[in-house]
């Protein structure tokens, strides 16, 4: 788990709490399961980030980066310095998101 996503304060109808049911100190196991770092291991893919100017959305990011720089892993960090969430969605943000997305695949399996 992401100590900055920890640390957030929260109401009781925060939308992550209401999506796991409950704070990390009421169900651990659930936030637990639902953290991407847990998840992370020497054997992961390369990943793509691409994230907004909501510091709260990158949670955890840093974290992973440091783990993927241990292992030797590939990675992207590509940043919009906007806050509107979902902007990956919208124009004019869809095409260089899409365009991010396509560089970097392509760098990682190769263009056909």
């Amino acid at each position: 788990m992401a100590p900055l996503s920890l640390n957030l304060k929260r109401k009781s109808d925060s939308p992550d709490i209401e999506w796991l049911g409950g704070s990390f100190e009421e169900k651990p196991l659930i936030w637990k399961e639902a953290s991407p770092i847990f998840w992370a291991n020497e054997s992961m893919v390369p990943v793509l980030f691409v994230n907004s100017g909501y510091s709260w959305f990158h949670a955890g990011r840093d974290e992973l980066i440091g783990m993927m720089k241990d292992w030797k892993k590939y990675y992207e960090l590509h940043g919009f310095d906007i806050k509107v969430h979902p902007f990956w969605l919208f124009h004019p943000w869809v095409d260089k998101t899409v365009d991010h997305m396509s560089t970097f695949l392509n760098k990682v399996y190769g263009s056909k």
